[in-house]
Formats: structure tokens, sequence, C-alpha cells
């Protein structure tokens, strides 16, 4: 067997290990346990943003899904008894998919009305800045639009 196939082979085992298992299921703790703490101490917006939407979740929730693929794979061929660890694992990986094209896909926003009432609005948490010029025509046309997240990203404070 030659060097390359043995680190091939070494790398698949640590993706497919337990250990590993245990890293990120104590990291999605540790991260849940932070975003609970700053969510109850702000708001879930905030929390959303810079806990739950953090690259650090996402490469977490990127290992768990390579992790439970690898260990599918180190599992092959599959028996009858293994029908429940299959479905669990493949039930957690389609979970984290959809849950990442709702973020990249969905629209998040609310709609509040009373009892018996109706709206046919919906209210957005985005931000968007947009620029319109009229030139005493009295038509308006757009110059510039940007998604704008005041949050993460604040207005710059200038010296008076």
């Amino acid at each position: 067997m030659s060097a390359g196939v043995r680190y091939l082979e070494k790398i698949f085992k640590f993706f497919s290990s337990i250990q590993l298992a245990i890293i990120i299921i104590i990291s999605l703790g540790i991260i849940s346990a932070v975003g609970t703490i700053v969510e109850a101490r702000y708001d879930a917006t905030y929390a959303q943003k810079l806990v739950y939407g953090s690259p650090y979740m996402y490469l977490i929730m990127g290992l768990l899904c390579v992790n439970l693929i690898n260990v599918m794979i180190d599992r092959w061929p599959w028996k009858p008894y293994h029908a429940g660890f299959v479905c669990a694992h493949v039930g957690i990986i389609i979970l984290i998919a959809g849950s990442l094209m709702t973020k990249i896909y969905g629209v998040d926003g609310s709609m509040s009305f009373d009892i018996g009432q109706s709206n046919r609005y919906v209210m957005l948490p985005d931000t968007e800045f947009v620029v319109y010029s009229a030139f005493g025509d009295g038509n308006y046309k757009h110059m510039y639009s940007n998604r704008q997240d005041y949050l993460l990203q604040p207005p710059q404070q200038y010296p008076d």
C-alpha cells in the first residue's frame, strides 16, 4: 500500500471517528449555550447573526455532515439491523441541508394582525439602503441600492 493511500485512509478514519463526533457534540453544546445567553441578554436577531449564523456554527455543522457520511460509508455494506442507524444519520443530514437551503433561499419575516383583521404586508428584518433622485422633471430614478446589515457592520462615525 502506498504512502498516499495510507494517508487518505488516516484522514477517512479521523473523519469517521467517535472522537470527532464527541468534539462536534461538545462544540454544538457550547455554541448553543452561548447563543442562548446572548439571546436572553439581547434578542433573537442579535443571537442569530452573531452566534447561530457564525462561521463557527457553519464549520461545526459541516463537520457533523462529513462525520455522519463517513460513518455510514465505514459501515458499508449495511445489514438489515443498520436501518435505524442509516435513517437517523440520513435524517440529520437532510435536516442540516434543509436549514442551509432556508438560510440561503428563504424569506424570514413576520405579519401581525388582531383577531378579525387582515393584512397584506410582511415585515422583513433586512435593511436595504436605496438612493433615488429626481432632476426637476418629477420622475424618480433609481441610482443605487445596497443591502446593509447595520448590526454586524454599523455605520462609521466621523469626527466633527
